[in-house]
């Protein structure tokens, strides 16, 4: 798939020139069915062809549908098109009768219904070879050939009626053109085979029997079945719903609107010359700016602001010209060039908006769907959901039409039309993050939610581990204690396990406190064990414990058990890492063992597994903990599948900020270390800056998660981490612009994204931020410098006691080096 910067113009050249071949086939369609059919039938009849169009518009595109299930979507593209090729031949050859009129009443009906089954089949090529930046940055440019060959078409018209006697003549022009857009599909089709064919799809699978409410999406489900995509259960999707919403809205404003740029000026303009005049002079004005804007803003506007601006501008755009066409209405009157004007400006900005921000919008909302059902949604909501709206504005129109105050009753019903229109394109952003996330979110195989329970046999084996000779294994005892909670009951062997059995079947609490406190770890080991919730008694002997090799397992359940009230207690550690006050304000002291708070920080907050008020307020309030290592640890306790409460958001953003800008302190200490080598000969202070990164990057993963949650954030996240280059990377990058920022998104891209040396991160970094780029230059500081600022840290940012040892180390050697 091409992508914004990856792009190979030639797909994009082919499908430019497609869409000028379809502007000039929709140009001269649309001026010989029109003038046939209204020198015919006369303008009356016009609502009722709304009406007609709005039914055939159905059974095509459920036609289309169901073709799109069977057939790739070249060949349905190339046979639908060249089968409307064939159609205006035969169309050609009617109207050439003198009793063929009629001919012009289907082609008039089946005129925009081809319109939208043309932006279908290219908006489609275009989904398979771009992906969702590229669509934002090339397909207003792919879009612009449309009024491009609709001038070309328009200018070409009144010569060829000239050259070929008749307008009926031009129908055969029409069905050459439209030929020649249906051999480029196919030869665009051809010549790109490896993007556009979609591989053969998988035989269908039985679902999983275990799933659970919210363990699997429909997008995931989807994906994985062949069966037919029927109606029902595309609208039954509240984003597809959305999406059908806002088209339909946004072709029945444009209708009303266009009724009411012909309407005013066959009124200002009665004779044919004055009313071709003006016609040929407003055709001209908007498809000139709509050029100009597809080339020059639409692409810059959405790379800038992204969909948020391309779902919006439309209908706000439309909403406010609609009010001010009821302010002119009302204080220059219905027959005044002021209305016609303002009326003609509201009509040009939609068209603009439409072919610049409305087509590659709504483009880029099927890229959350799977490709084989993307052709499918598009001839639901473009192919359906246009000529629907055709056949209700025809209904509208024919019903106020009959009122007393029809004009001014047409802007209301505009007005109206275009606030809802506003009001479903929130509602469509505001469902597209979650979109998003259910695209990239992979199918489960395991409940992530499921606690871990340890057996006997665990407790046992690690009890016996922290209480060895061995410290790499008792390290790992207690570590992984914290981690593998301990089933409710479960006590040690011998003694302990009658009393602490004897304890918690007779909630003698007396005699639980007295063996917290015991002399024999195989008994505080038993204690600690039947504590229970609600044991607020337990809570101190329960964090003393926890650096005492013997008993470090038992604290941890016991801690998890006690949840929100060991919160004072984990205030009351995490207040003293790094002041250097750590073994005053731990009570009572690990027998045999150094009150080591930062170490104690962290089990404790492993420990507290338990979510609760309590705890989550107390996380929240250090998550700016000074030891990086316990604020990760902090952090990954507080990410939960839903976003942290309001209150936490600016402490969770302020982290994120301080790693984006640690991180670019860190790559500028590693450029400079590498452009002096000599400096660090043995490469000690760079694997310790290699690991400060590490640690900084999963840091700010594990801020985010908990400021947007796992749920919206965590499948962008772990596609941006796992491989930049994988399918839906570029899905990802937009999840996580939507959801916190174009421009952090960049830095928080360039920060996680693998693969990347030091100097590329860095200049991520600094691209997507202004204030990063005014930063001091990464070649204006010496490696030397570095390495006293490591060491002193005068300015506190670097907060790691690893970093200055290493630092200190490498000083001395500057000397004998020679640095």
């Amino acid at each position: 798939m091409i992508g914004a910067r990856g792009l190979a113009a030639s797909p994009v050249a082919w499908l430019s020139a497609q869409a000028i071949l379809f502007g000039a086939v929709a140009a001269i369609l649309g001026v010989v069915a029109n003038a046939m059919f209204l020198e015919a039938f006369g303008s009356g009849l016009l609502p009722v062809t709304y009406v007609v169009i709005g039914v055939a518009g159905v059974l095509v595109s459920t036609a289309i549908r169901r073709g799109a299930e069977r057939f790739d979507l070249l060949r349905l593209a190339a046979a639908v098109l060249g089968g409307a090729s064939a159609l205006f031949l035969v169309s050609w050859l009617v109207g050439a009768r003198p009793d063929g009129v009629w001919v012009s009443g289907p082609l008039l009906v089946l005129f925009p219904i081809l319109i939208q089954l043309g932006f279908v089949f290219i908006g489609g090529q275009a989904g398979r070879v771009l992906d969702i930046a590229g669509i934002k940055t090339s397909f207003p440019r792919i879009m612009a050939g449309f009024p491009i060959g609709a001038t070309i078409g328009g200018l070409a018209a009144v010569p060829l009626v000239d050259v070929l006697g008749r307008v009926e003549d031009l129908l055969l022009v029409v069905a050459i053109v439209q030929g020649g857009f249906a051999a480029l599909v196919w030869e665009t089709g051809r010549r790109f085979a490896r993007l556009l064919t979609l591989p053969s799809a998988p035989p269908p699978g039985p679902a999983p029997a275990s799933a659970t409410p919210g363990s699997a999406t429909p997008d995931t489900d989807f994906e994985h079945q062949t069966g037919e995509l029927s109606l029902r259960r595309l609208l039954g999707r509240p984003f597809i719903a959305l999406v059908l919403a806002y088209q339909v809205l946004s072709a029945l404003g444009s209708q009303v609107a266009d009724f009411l740029v012909f309407d005013r000026a066959s009124v200002l303009f009665p004779g044919a010359e004055d009313l071709g005049r003006f016609l040929a002079a407003y055709t001209a004005l908007m498809n000139g700016i709509a050029i100009a804007f597809l080339f020059l803003l639409a692409g810059p506007l959405l790379r800038r602001h992204g969909l948020r601006l391309g779902i919006g501008a439309n209908p706000i755009v439309d909403l406010a010209l609609a009010l001010a066409i009821l302010v002119v209405l009302a204080a220059a009157g219905p027959a005044s060039v002021a209305l016609l004007g303002i009326i003609s400006a509201a009509r040009i900005a939609d068209i603009a908006l439409t072919d610049g921000m409305t087509r590659t919008s709504i483009n880029a909302l099927y890229q959350v769907l799977p490709a084989r059902q993307r052709l499918a949604a598009q001839a639901t909501v473009e192919g359906m959901g246009v000529p629907l709206a055709i056949g209700a504005s025809g209904v509208l129109l024919l019903l106020l039409n009959e009122l007393p105050i029809a004009l001014a009753a047409k802007v209301v019903v505009l007005s109206l039309v275009c606030a809802a229109w506003t009001w479903v394109a929130r509602r469509l952003y505001h469902e597209y993050a979650p979109a998003l996330a259910a695209a990239l979110r992979s199918r489960r195989v395991l409940d992530t939610e499921a606690p871990l329970q340890a057996t006997l046999d665990d407790v046992v084996l690690l009890a016996g581990l922290a209480a060895g000779d061995e410290p790499r294994a008792a390290r790992l005892a207690q570590e992984l204690a914290v981690a593998l909670p301990s089933p409710t009951g479960v006590l040690t062997e011998g003694g302990a396990l009658a009393r602490g059995s004897r304890a918690v079947a007779l909630r003698d609490v007396p005699a639980l406190r007295a063996m917290l406190h015991d002399g024999s770890p195989e008994v505080r080991r038993g204690a600690l064990d039947a504590v229970q919730p609600g044991d607020d008694f337990a809570v101190d002997a329960a964090v003393g414990a926890l650096l005492d090799p013997a008993t470090a397992v038992a604290a941890a359940g016991a801690i998890a058990r006690l949840g929100d009230a060991a919160a004072p207690a984990l205030a009351n550690v995490l207040g003293a890492v790094g002041s250097g006050r750590g073994e005053a304000r731990v009570t009572p002291q690990p027998k045999g063992a150094r009150a080591d708070v930062d170490l104690l920080a962290a089990r404790m907050v492993r420990a507290m597994r338990t979510a609760g008020p309590a705890r989550d307020r107390v996380l929240v309030e250090h998550v700016g903990t000074p030891d990086r290592s316990v604020g990760l640890l902090i952090l990954q306790r507080l990410a939960a599948p839903i976003p942290a409460p309001k209150p936490a958001h600016a402490s969770l953003d302020a982290v994120v900020q301080d790693d984006l800008e640690h991180a670019v302190r860190i790559l500028d200490a590693l450029a400079a270390l590498s452009r002096e080598p000599a400096t660090d000969p043995d490469g000690v202070v760079v694997t310790a800056l290699a690991e400060e990164l590490e640690l900084v990057r999963r840091r700010a993963a594990a801020a985010l998660l908990a400021r947007h949650g796992r749920d919206d954030l965590g499948p962008a996240l772990a596609r941006l981490s796992r491989d930049a280059g994988a399918t839906g990377a570029a899905l990802a990058a937009e999840s996580l612009e939507v959801t916190v920022g174009r421009e952090r998104a960049g830095r928080i891209a360039a920060l996680l994204a693998p693969g990347l040396d030091s100097s590329e991160r860095l200049r991520g970094l600094r691209a997507t931020s202004p204030s990063a780029a005014r930063n001091e230059a990464p070649g204006e500081r010496r490696a030397s410098a570095w390495l006293v600022d490591l060491a002193e840290d005068p300015a506190g940012p670097w907060r790691s006691s690893w970093l200055r040892a290493c630092a200190t180390r490498a000083i001395p050697l500057l000397g004998e080096g020679g640095a």
